[in-house]
């Protein structure tokens, strides 16, 4: 059955399950590292494992997209909420997370306005912590292509290359893509919230709503998850979904 090319997260074969581990190569990482890691970050990847159940398309959400009168979530990983019990959607009433680990801003239009095609919300919330990570297109160490997310520290081989693009010329691209959506949004009467910023502009606006570490020691618990909530002006928040 053919979907919309934006509709799905994830591989069809990532889809539909239950695991501990989002990604494989975190679970050979703990294998590999247990000493290690009982002692790192108080050894959270043991102690408090985090359950993540994908639907159908790829999304830590309900299986089927609300037919009327949701909120739709969009964003990266901060969204879909690695290494949180509760990612910060799951705390809105009637709101669907379609947050994609690694997404670019460019990814989280095209999701959004794909899932509109499918079943129109009445309100989008975008979450962009990263508004300068975009996607290039690298060789692994034998040679095959892979896609890649590039971030301001990004460390893999080569990834120095892409210094000459600054984070300024980044964010120019991400904005066409963010004014583009709002006027998708107006013409189609969807109320929107959109908090884009650059990593460094993120982290110095909001670095007293980070209050944990998630279980994996990157990303962020459930008390900061609680706080990006608070950010779309939820201040009783629902844990309906």
């Amino acid at each position: 059955m053919k979907i919309e090319p934006f509709l799905r997260a994830m591989h069809k074969n990532e889809c539909n399950q239950t695991k501990d581990f989002l990604y494989p190569r975190q679970k050979g990482e703990l294998a590999k590292h247990r000493k290690f890691l009982s002692k790192y970050k108080d050894g959270l990847y043991i102690k408090n494992p985090v359950t993540y159940t994908i639907n159908h398309l790829g999304y830590r959400t309900r299986d089927d997209i609300p037919t009327t009168d949701y909120i739709l979530a969009v964003g990266c990983s901060h969204t879909f909420g690695i290494g949180a019990e509760t990612p910060w959607p799951k705390l809105i009433d009637n709101c669907y997370n379609a947050g994609i680990p690694g997404a670019t801003v460019h990814d989280m239009c095209d999701v959004a306005m794909a899932i509109y095609k499918e079943n129109p919300y009445k309100k989008v919330l975008m979450f962009a912590p990263h508004g300068e990570r975009f996607l290039v297109v690298d060789k692994t160490t034998d040679g095959k292509p892979i896609t890649l997310a590039l971030m301001p520290k990004s460390t893999w081989p080569d990834a120095s290359k892409y210094e000459v693009l600054d984070t300024p010329t980044k964010m120019l691209y991400t904005n066409r893509s963010i004014e583009s959506f709002k006027y998708f949004c107006e013409k189609n009467n969807i109320e929107h919230q959109i908090y884009c910023y650059s990593s460094m502009r993120f982290l110095r606006k909001y670095k007293n709503m980070i209050l944990d570490q998630g279980t994996d020691g990157v990303h962020y618990g459930d008390k900061t998850q609680e706080n990006f909530a608070g950010i779309f002006n939820v201040t009783k928040p629902k844990n309906t979904i």
